[in-house]
């Protein structure tokens, strides 16, 4: 947070300052950028871990039965111990390391000679599930002599038992592979060593294409800072960065570009409208946002129906702002109601605020060994069980009405590769919108089997993403122009389905530009 701008922003209130670090962090800096970060972060950890006192250093060759039986479950994004190499053995393995950053060893004398575990960045669950992959490999190759490793990644849509675990006492070092989580959100007792890959994954709206694109970016100076903060919270530490000191003071912004500023602002504006606002583009806001996103949301919003051609809120627009969703979902919701079949899209939309239903295919495996079920089918042909082929949000009701049937019943979801805290979450939204379709004297009604209402009503609510068929697979947005893609998880992709007009309700820019939940 920027203390001084808020102050000043506020009439100068004063600050209070309330130091989080007890203990000095240790900056290390790379001399290069490294080709590769995830490897570089590899090798760094193995360093670390091979040259400095760690937990278990006493433990003899009987650890390394279990590592290699756990390692093949670390590289799935599951937790193991793997047993590392001797020094002399390691010294080797990271010289590309030793390149790309200062000596470990120099940096390590400095500091106590003590256990401590090693926080590793990462900028999302790919890059962690490789770097464990990496990791455990590396560390079963350099032999069984030294003490064993705990591989333990972390990532906002890992399970809670998973997550559970990285805050569990181990006999060995752990090496705790996270994206910007834990940052801030966690506290992680007894991490000593940091290495900071210096990126994250941001998604920024783009108003000119209304996309959201998933951009790899180099993180803030007080994300670093906060980055770095992790190895003092109990004991001295060190943080290796691998990146150049000079990227630090001249590429990376001295803080994170706030939200408001990146985000689609139709929901900002629409609540503004309903608290008595009637110019937008002179609010006081702290942070002012692009003129070009306000008039993009002001539009949006006026398609709904949300704002008369004056700017003022209508009376549909009231009901919509009353709904705790984006107005298009809001919009939705509205016309299934207008049409006998609000109780369905209540549970479509409550679907959409989930971001994954079904297990990562990482843990799917594990999922598989926890419940020890013998199943002779992938994971593929249980997600294609729930398919509606022309529709992705009609597949999602579909999963919903099954788990229903199944008396809402974890070992369902366990067995389908089902998230049972995703679906818990989708009960709870559910239950929160139903209420307030009641405050706002809309009856719960069921449309039954004739979906027909409801794929009228997504496309009340979206038909602003609207997509027609160009080519062979390729779609290009109506208003927009720009070619988008079914994406490889879609049931339009999996029954090779290529209608001539389809709506979605999400385009992100991967590799392609995908347009996710289409109907």
């Amino acid at each position: 947070m920027d203390a001084e701008r808020f102050a000043a922003f506020f009439g100068g209130a004063a600050i209070f300052k309330i130091p989080g670090r007890t203990f000095p962090v240790q900056i290390e800096f790379a001399r290069t950028l490294p080709d590769d970060y995830v490897d570089a972060a590899v090798q760094k950890c193995l360093a670390i871990h091979c040259s400095t006192p760690c937990k278990g250093s006493s433990s003899s060759s009987s650890s390394s039965s279990s590592s290699s039986s756990s390692s093949s479950s670390s590289s799935s994004g599951e937790i193991g111990s793997s047993a590392s190499g001797s020094a002399a053995a390691a010294s080797g393995a990271p010289s590309s390391s030793s390149s790309s950053s200062s000596s470990s060893s120099s940096s390590s004398s400095s500091l106590e000679e003590e256990s401590g575990d090693i926080l590793v960045f990462m900028t999302g669950q790919d890059d962690i599930e490789v770097c464990c992959i990496l990791l455990a490999a590396r560390v079963e190759q350099l032999g069984p002599r030294a003490p064993p490793l705990t591989l333990l990644p972390i990532y906002s849509q890992l399970g809670a038992e998973q997550q559970a675990k990285v805050f569990a006492a181990s006999p060995f070092r752990k090496v705790i592979v996270a994206t910007n989580i834990a940052e801030t959100s966690l506290t992680l007792e007894g991490v000593k060593y940091v290495i900071d890959s210096g990126l994250c994954k941001m998604k920024v709206f783009s108003a000119a294409v209304g996309m959201d694109l998933l951009q790899l970016a180099p993180i803030s100076q007080a994300a670093a800072l906060q980055r770095s903060g992790r190895a003092g919270r109990c004991s001295s530490g060190c943080c290796f960065r691998l990146y150049p000191e000079a990227a630090f003071l001249r590429e990376m912004l001295p803080a994170a570009v706030p939200e408001v500023q990146r985000s689609n602002l139709s929901n900002v504006v629409l609540l503004l409208k309903n608290l008595g606002v009637e110019n937008i583009q002179n609010f006081d806001l702290i942070d002012p946002p692009p003129k070009d996103s306000l008039l993009q949301a002001l539009h949006q919003l006026w398609a709904l129906g949300a704002l008369d051609p004056g700017g003022a809120l209508t009376a549909a627009g009231q009901q919509m702002a009353a709904f705790p969703l984006d107005p298009p979902l809001s919009k939705m919701l509205l016309a299934a109601a207008a049409a006998g079949g609000s109780s369905e899209m209540a549970s479509v939309v409550s679907l959409l605020s989930v971001p994954s239903l079904f297990f990562p295919n990482k843990q799917q495996q594990q999922q598989q060994q926890q419940q020890q079920q013998q199943q002779q089918h992938n994971s593929e042909a249980t997600r294609e069980k729930f398919f509606v082929p022309d529709s992705d949000h009609l597949t999602l009701l579909n999963v919903f009405q099954q788990f229903k049937r199944a008396h809402a019943s974890p070992q369902w979801c366990l067995k389908h590769f089902i998230q049972p805290k995703a679906m818990a979450r989708v009960q709870e939204v559910r239950a929160q919108l139903v209420d307030t379709m009641r405050q706002q004297g809309i009856p719960e009604v069921s449309c039954g089997t004739d979906w027909d209402i409801l794929r009228k009503a997504i496309c009340a609510g979206y038909f602003h993403q609207a997509a027609k068929l160009r080519g062979i697979g390729e779609y290009v947005n109506l208003r927009t122009c720009v070619p988008c893609h079914v994406h490889p998880n879609s049931a339009l992709y999996a029954a090779g389905q290529t209608p001539d007009y389809v709506v979605y309700h999400q385009l992100l820019l991967t590799t392609k530009e995908y347009m996710r939940t289409v109907s």
